[in-house]
C-alpha cells in the first residue's frame, strides 16, 4: 500500500443526537440484564440468552453453560465427544520450511498513530484514539513478541520472504469444488482439542463457502486460516471489546467513532466491526430478514401502517445509527452472530466487502487474491499478494502484530486444503 486516504472526522449534529436517542423495540430479544421483566426473559426456540451480550443469539459459544449462557442454553462441545475420535492427524508442511518462511517475516512497524493490533485470540483492548485513527486497539506486548514471525518491538518493515522459498509450499488451486468435512475444519483449526464446536459450525461453513464461489482449496485454505486467528480457532464469535461480531476482522482505516460509550461490537467469523454491518446487511439476504424483524420505526424507510412485506431498511440511516448507538449495536451483533450469518459474513468480505469497504487501499475480490497462494509482502515499490494481501484486506491496511499468526495459521491450512477431495457431481 503506497498511500492512505486520510480520514475525516464530523461535527456531532442533531442527527446524531437524534440517532443515540433511538430506542429498540420490545421484539428487539433483550434479554438477562438487558430485559426490561423480572429475572432472564426467555428466548425464542433456537435462540439462547448470552449474559454478556444481553441478547438472544445462537452461537455456540453464547449458548455454551459453561460460557456465561443464562437461558436456552445447549452444550455444543458434545458435537465433539464421539467424531473427534476419528479424525485423523492433520498433515504437515516441511518443518524446516515452516521455520525459514516464518523466520522471514519481519513484524510490521509500529508507531504512534499505526496501532491497532490483532491479538488472534478474540480479545481486543479499546485504548482511545487519536486524530488520524480514532479507534485504536493494541496488542498485549507479551502476545505480539511470542507471535510467529514478530519480534513486537521492530520498526523495519523489510521483508525477506523469496518467491523460491514460497514455491516450496503445497499447491493449492480453486479448479474443484470441495466440503469440509468436521475432522477437515477441526484439522485446520488446530485439532479437536482446540475447536471444541468444530462439528457444530461444520455445515454453516460449508453453506456459506458454496454461496460465495469459496468451496475449493486455495480458498478455503486462505478463509479459515484468517478465521482460526479472529475467532481464537471458532471458540468466540462476539468481540465485547468492540460490539462486532462474525468471522474476519472486517475494519476500516476511516473509522468515524463519536466516543458516547466505552466499548463498540465486532462480530461474526470475520469479526465485522459496526461500521460495516449495514453494508453487509444490504448484501446478505438472510441477514436482512433477520435484522429486519429487530428495527425500530426510525430506521425503516415505510409507513408504519403499511403492510410486514413492505417494510425496508434505511441503510443509510441504519449505517449512522450504528456509529453511535451501542444498544443497537449489541443488538445486530447478536444477529450476526448466528451461525447462518456468521460464516457469509465472512465469505461476503472476500467476495465484496473488501472492495466496497477498503477499495480506497486498492482491495478488491479476495477469493482471487486467496488463489494466488501465500504470496508475498508488499515492500514500498510493491503491494503485497496472495495470503499477505488478504491479511492486509480484512485487517485495514495498518500495522498488524497478528501478521506472523495469520501466516503461521496459513501453513497449517494449506496441507488439510491441499488433499481435499473433489464433490461428486
Amino acid at each position: 500500500m503506497k498511500s492512505t486516504t486520510p480520514c475525516h472526522l464530523f461535527a456531532l449534529t442533531a442527527l446524531v443526537i437524534a440517532l443515540l436517542s433511538i430506542a429498540l423495540p420490545t421484539s428487539a430479544q433483550a434479554c438477562g440484564s438487558n430485559s426490561t421483566t423480572t429475572g432472564s426473559a426467555p428466548c425464542p426456540p433456537g435462540l439462547c440468552c448470552s449474559t454478556t451480550l444481553g441478547y438472544c443469539t445462537s452461537s455456540a459459544d453464547a449458548c455454551d453453560p459453561s460460557g456465561g449462557c443464562a437461558s436456552g442454553c445447549s452444550d455444543k462441545t458434545a458435537y465433539t465427544s464421539d467424531w473427534a475420535k476419528s479424525c485423523p492427524p492433520a498433515p504437515k508442511i516441511d518443518a524446516d520450511l515452516r521455520a525459514a518462511i516464518l523466520a522471514s517475516i519481519s513484524a510490521q512497524p509500529t508507531g504512534p498513530t499505526v496501532r491497532l493490533a490483532a491479538r488472534g485470540d478474540g480479545n481486543h483492548h479499546h485504548r482511545g484514539g487519536n486524530g488520524d485513527h480514532p479507534e485504536v486497539f493494541e496488542v498485549d506486548g507479551n502476545k505480539a513478541a511470542s507471535a510467529p514471525g514478530n519480534s513486537g518491538s521492530t520498526s523495519s518493515s523489510a521483508r525477506n520472504l523469496t518467491a523460491s522459498l514460497v514455491a516450496k509450499l503445497p499447491k493449492v488451486s480453486c479448479d474443484t469444488t470441495v466440503q469440509l468435512t468436521a475432522c477437515d475444519l477441526a484439522n485446520i483449526m488446530g485439532g479437536p482439542a482446540l475447536c471444541k464446536y468444530c462439528n457444530f459450525y461444520v455445515g454453516p461453513i460449508n453453506q456459506a463457502l458454496a454461496s460465495a464461489g469459496m468451496a475449493c482449496p486455495s480458498r478455503i485454505a486462505a478463509f479459515l486460516a484468517q478465521m482460526r486467528h479472529e475467532t481464537q480457532h471458532l471458540d468466540k464469535l462476539w468481540q465485547p471489546a468492540d460490539n462486532g461480531a462474525g468471522t474476519v476482522s472486517l475494519y476500516t482505516i476511516c473509522v468515524l467513532r463519536i466516543e458516547t460509550h466505552t466499548a463498540t461490537t465486532r462480530i461474526g467469523s470475520l469479526h465485522l466491526i459496526p461500521n460495516n454491518f449495514h453494508t453487509a446487511i444490504n448484501d446478505l439476504p438472510q441477514l436482512y430478514d433477520d435484522v429486519l424483524a429487530y428495527l425500530p420505526q426510525q430506521l425503516l424507510s415505510s409507513d408504519p401502517a403499511s403492510s410486514a412485506s413492505l417494510r425496508r431498511i434505511n441503510i443509510k440511516l441504519l449505517g449512522a445509527a450504528l456509529q453511535t448507538n451501542g444498544p443497537l449495536q449489541q443488538l445486530l451483533a447478536s444477529v450476526v452472530a448466528r451461525p447462518q450469518n456468521a460464516f457469509k459474513a465472512g465469505t461476503w468480505w472476500f467476495a465484496k466487502g473488501a472492495k466496497k469497504t477498503l477499495g480506497f487501499q486498492g482491495c478488491g475480490d479476495l477469493r482471487s487474491d486467496s488463489d494466488a497462494g501465500l504470496g508475498l509482502p508488499g515492500d514500498a515499490s510493491n503491494d503485497p499478494s496472495g495470503f499477505f494481501r488478504v491479511s492486509q484486506c480484512i485487517f485495514g491496511g495498518m500495522a498488524d502484530a497478528g501478521l506472523g499468526q495469520r501466516i503461521d495459521y496459513y501453513l497449517d491450512a494449506l496441507p488439510v486444503a491441499a488433499q481435499l477431495k473433489p464433490v461428486r457431481a
